[in-house]
């Protein structure tokens, strides 16, 4: 019961953490002036577009999840519930990202 909770904990707060996280980079002086929509042509480690690194980390966490699930499928290993912690941070973080570009939508741009 404990792991179902700690599964559900990461997927409710990545998306309140990230509104909150990326809510203090809209008032950053560094950041820029309008953030560019998440993609895949972009450079991840540009801090100065946030977007870009959380669209990568999610990610980075759903391919976790999916290796973690094809290794418990042709392994021995009976299935635990740990192993989905990595998906509902990658959905969590996903989530967040759209309700960041909802809420602060203003600041939003589009790629060309």
């Amino acid at each position: 019961m404990e792991d179902e909770i700690r599964g559900a904990a990461h997927f409710a707060f990545c998306p309140i953490g990230l509104l909150f996280v990326l809510g203090l980079q809209v008032i950053n002086p560094r950041s820029a002036k309008a953030w560019l929509h998440p993609s895949w042509h972009l450079n991840p480690f540009n801090f100065r577009q946030p977007l870009q690194f959380f669209h990568l980390g999610a990610y980075v966490c759903l391919a976790q999840a999916l290796v973690g699930l094809v290794r418990l499928v042709v392994s021995q290993t009976s299935f635990y519930v740990e192993a989905l912690v990595p998906l509902a941070m990658a959905a969590g973080v996903l989530l967040g990202l759209k309700l960041v570009m909802l809420v602060f939508r203003a600041k939003i741009e589009r790629c060309a």
